[in-house]
């Protein structure tokens, strides 16, 4: 059953030293439940500060997070409180974003999916356990793992959980929307395999360069933006609680969709009169799929319908196509550069690029 902690109302802020001296600290509440969002698209959450002692981080997480000499114990994309031993040896990961985090937080592997897409180049000889959305449960089980990654919106992956628990096999069951979440996610993940020093490196280093990028246009007037994701089938608009929704809201500009949001989903049905009416200053698509068959139908059904030349953005050349590996897939360790990329469009003037 999951274990929902909704009723305290002030969030415990305490020291944690991990790794250099082992003490217990525990920051505990719990924000209400995501919402499932797409595979590729997810939640945002409350900025966090974080401040970095020698040997010691303080952390302030609205989610559970505590950690023994030999136990972490936190809240998973579930929205449940489950506890892992430290230091797991035999690792299986389903979803390659994920496991991206488990490089980068210093673990590895022995078991992955067969596509080799966006997958850390060390894990790619580790043994194939099925696909993403088709797990082969009875090779998962030949590996023996003691630790099994899946993502808490895949479907497939989760109908895994009751074998695995018959199995007393632990799961990390990840929720991942944006740059909180990476953060969260890392913290469990560093105090999983004792590398407190890599949390510093790959997530407080990039949370300060994200807080500099802010920090040069808090007096900038809001530019508004009209976010698009687009596939071989239709075009969405994408919200501010999407990844790159929640990137642009916290650079400071002012999404024209939000006021058509009816749900906590992230993306909206698309509506060219709409878009008219509202006329944004910047517009941003995403694609996913072929990309030549993306862009062939966004020309038929969109870049030359007779309304869209004399949009603003369109007009002042403030049309921007993002690259899959930054905007579509999870950038990671590239946050960083990320925000920059999309600041340096958004204010040329604060973000010039330079060779």
């Amino acid at each position: 059953m999951k274990k929902r902690i909704l009723s305290l109302l002030l969030v415990m802020l305490l020291s944690l030293t991990l790794f250099a001296c082992g003490e217990k600290a525990a920051s505990t509440t719990t924000e209400e439940a995501k919402t499932p969002d797409t595979k590729t698209s997810e939640t945002s959450e409350k900025d966090m500060e974080t401040e970095i002692v020698e040997k010691e981080t303080s952390y302030n997480f609205e989610r559970t997070f505590e950690v023994t000499d030999t136990t972490v114990t936190f809240e998973d994309g579930t929205g449940e409180v489950i506890t892992l031993n430290k230091n797991p040896k035999k690792v299986v990961g389903f979803v390659n974003s994920y496991l991206g985090l488990w490089d980068l937080a210093g673990g590895d592997i022995i078991g992955r999916i067969d596509s080799e897409k966006n997958l850390p180049e060390a894990f790619k000889t580790a043994e194939v356990v099925g696909s993403m959305s088709t797990p082969n449960i009875e090779k998962l089980l030949s590996v023996e793992p003691d630790l099994v990654i899946i993502g808490s919106k895949y479907s497939k992956q989760m109908d895994m959980v009751d074998v695995l628990n018959a199995n007393e096999i632990p799961y990390f069951a990840i929720e991942y929307t944006g740059f909180a979440d990476y953060k969260y996610n890392m913290a469990v993940m560093c105090a999983l395999t004792g590398r407190e020093d890599l949390y510093t490196e790959n997530v407080l280093a990039i949370e300060n360069e994200i807080s500099d990028i802010v920090s040069k246009i808090e007096e900038k007037e809001k530019p508004s933006v009209l976010l698009l994701f687009n596939t071989t089938k239709k075009t969405s608009v994408r919200l501010p609680n999407s990844m790159v929704g929640e990137m642009l809201e916290t650079l400071n500009t002012n999404n024209v969709a939000e006021n058509a949001q009816v749900s906590n989903e992230s993306t909206t049905i698309f509506s060219l009169e709409k878009i008219v009416e509202t006329d944004p200053d910047f517009i941003f698509y995403q694609t996913m799929g072929n990309h030549d068959k993306v862009i062939k139908r966004m020309e038929d059904e969109l870049l030359t319908h007779p309304v869209w030349k004399d949009l603003k953005a369109v007009k002042n050349g403030n049309v921007f196509e993002l690259p899959k590996d930054l905007y579509t897939y999870k950038p990671n360790k590239r946050y960083g550069e990320a925000y920059l990329k999309l600041a340096q469009m958004l204010y040329p003037d604060v973000f010039p690029i330079t060779e």
